[in-house]
């Protein structure tokens, strides 16, 4: 959920929402949650007009920026939205259930952007000069990890998951020689045994054991607990640090590939 407060200025509260930069006009995103209220600012309305969004899973913290994404109301748009299915649901019903009265004013299919829906089957696209794959892993009603791939550089991103052998193993081969893993890192050990296994989630030792199996340069921490300060995430970032160069997810980090 997003939160805030001085004691998380650092890290943030906004949920997750990431950007891979490609050529002028065509946007790539992954997930809407709250943080792409920093990210509307730089959108250009004289010259962006593709969208692409792939969507991790279908959870609010991912989706809660989607009502209130601003080129979806303009008619010059054209956003395709890539998914896995869940529960029975393929994407362009899972979104449009989001944008209903009384939850919302506005319908998903009033607005005025050329929609496509993609139903990802776990078959490489590509967008611009990016290559993407993906792989389903653990987490309730699933989660979709990506790589995306341009001119010999990779990153990859999973961002709730929770450690299962089937699981590990598909991920650790998506993630082979990766310059940068994004993966969540929710716990520390303790807390995950302390109550927290079978919530979809995993602790700074998952991922160092992922990003160490699949040999990749840098790793990044991400799905921050809400309840954990700017100084806990420090903390968890500084062990896994001691293993794989870390950084943790925050508010405007750039990663330059």
């Amino acid at each position: 959920m997003p939160v805030s407060g001085p004691d998380i200025d650092r890290y943030g509260g906004l949920t997750t929402c990431y950007e891979i930069v490609t050529q002028p006009g065509h946007r790539l995103l992954i997930d809407l949650g709250t943080g792409v209220h920093n990210l509307l600012p730089t959108i250009d309305l004289e010259v962006d007009r593709q969208f692409d969004v792939f969507f991790t899973h279908f959870h609010w913290d991912h989706t809660h920026g989607v009502p209130f994404f601003r080129p979806l109301y303009n008619p010059r748009n054209t956003i395709t939205f890539h998914g896995s299915p869940s529960d029975g649901l393929n994407v362009e019903p899972m979104l449009a259930q989001m944008m209903t009265p009384p939850w919302f004013p506005v319908r998903f299919d009033e607005t005025a952007a050329t929609k496509v829906f993609d139903d990802l089957g776990g078959s490489m696209r590509t967008v611009g000069d990016v290559d993407i794959q993906c792989v389903t892993l653990y987490h309730p009603s699933g989660v979709t990890a990506y790589r995306f791939e341009s001119q010999g550089k990779s990153i990859v991103l999973v961002t709730d998951v929770e450690s299962a052998q089937w699981s590990d193993e598909k991920l650790i081969e998506l993630a082979r020689g990766a310059d940068v893993l994004i993966h969540d890192a929710q716990y520390f050990p303790d807390e995950y045994l302390a109550g927290k296994v079978g919530w979809g989630h995993s602790t700074w030792k998952d991922a160092v054991r992922i990003a160490e199996a699949a040999g990749v340069g840098r790793l990044v921490l991400t799905s921050h607990d809400p309840n954990r300060t700017d100084k806990g995430v420090d903390e968890l970032v500084a062990a896994a640090d001691e293993h794989v160069p870390t950084v943790g997810a925050s508010v405007g980090l750039q990663i330059d590939v």
